[in-house]
């Protein structure tokens, strides 16, 4: 494993440097930002506006984040998404107007699509394909261990901050703005990395018969997005209201539900030899199932975080391999 890193191109490192800062600005965000609309006075139907803000921006900007890629290149569009991502979370946190609070939302939508998007077929592009499934394990595994720390240590910041200020919100308006200074950190290690050299975009050969195949793979992303999105941004407030648990001990619940991942992820490789790439895609969401039944209507402590453990461990750990097989069986250029 360490020579395979070795093996790595400057620019892909470089790249995980930043998948790092990404993910520990994305974590304490989520993390915290319901917490903040309630401390706002958002009721549940505005706190449920202003979740879906970012996800529609996300689903109607993903296309046009593609093509914007395209144009300008990899490397400077995600830095534009890194920066839009930080000043969209700056509007967000410094307001108290709703008007302005979704309108960083969108921004921040913007910006979050921008860096879900743009990192795979940048990678395809860094790396030849002997070394390319190590490096999207390897940048899954960063973005993990970044969700591990975020939770971890963002869960105790607002009561570190607390400790010197006579209102809860400023500790969370504090802790957003340090995940935003994250997303703008990010920076930095991009600013050292070229442009990839990518096929001619004009090659349009063979192309056209692979959008149908195209819709088939994108189907199935779209109904499990569709379900996480019924339950995973509204877990945070839904957990804490039920059993009353502090950022703290709510931080430490999600950020071992991430190392979880890591164990599940390990599980998949083995799991994929035997049942394929997709078999075994299908087999651990499917187990998944259950498991977002028992979070809803379990009343016992332990078998929720039990549940929230396994959950986000079955349902993440696929998305190394799934990711793969997208940018194997897609065209650089539709």
């Amino acid at each position: 494993m360490i020579e395979s890193f070795r093996a790595l191109s400057p620019a892909s490192k470089r790249l995980l440097a930043s998948t790092f800062l990404w993910g520990l600005g994305f974590f304490v965000s989520i993390l915290f930002l319901n917490f903040l609309f309630r401390e706002l006075g958002f009721n549940d139907s505005q706190i449920g506006r202003a979740i879906a803000v970012p996800e529609l921006v996300s689903l109607v900007g993903a296309l046009a984040v593609a093509r914007v890629a395209d144009h300008i290149g990899y490397i400077r569009c995600l830095r534009l998404g890194s920066l839009i991502l930080a000043a969209g979370l700056i509007i967000t946190v410094l307001t108290d107007q709703q008007a302005i609070v979704l309108a960083g939302l969108a921004l921040f939508g913007l910006g979050s699509i921008t860096l879900l998007v743009v990192p795979s077929p940048l990678m395809a592009a860094l790396e030849p394909s002997e070394r390319r499934s190590f490096l999207f394990s390897t940048q899954f595994a960063v973005g993990v261990f970044a969700g591990f720390l975020g939770n971890l240590v963002g869960g105790r910041l607002p009561g570190w901050i607390e400790g010197t200020l006579s209102a809860p919100i400023d500790a969370i308006r504090l802790t957003l703005l340090g995940a935003a200074l994250c997303y703008a950190l990010s920076l930095i290690p991009l600013l050292r990395v070229p442009e990839p050299i990518r096929e001619d975009a004009s090659r349009t050969d063979g192309v056209r018969p692979r959008l149908g195949r195209l819709g088939e793979l994108l189907v199935p992303i779209a109904l499990i997005g569709l379900g996480a999105q019924l339950v995973v941004p509204v877990l945070n407030l839904f957990i804490e209201e039920k059993f009353g648990l502090s950022f703290a001990g709510l931080g430490n619940a999600f950020a071992w539900a991430q190392l979880g991942v890591v164990v599940a992820a390990l599980a998949q490789a083995r799991l994929s030899q035997w049942l394929g790439q997709l078999g075994s895609v299908f087999f651990v969401q499917v187990l998944s199932i259950p498991l977002v039944a028992l979070l809803g209507f379990s009343r016992t402590l332990p078998l929720v975080i039990g549940a929230l453990f396994l959950r986000t461990a079955l349902m993440n750990s696929a998305n190394p391999l799934y990711s793969a097989y997208l940018m194997e069986k897609t065209p650089p250029h539709l």
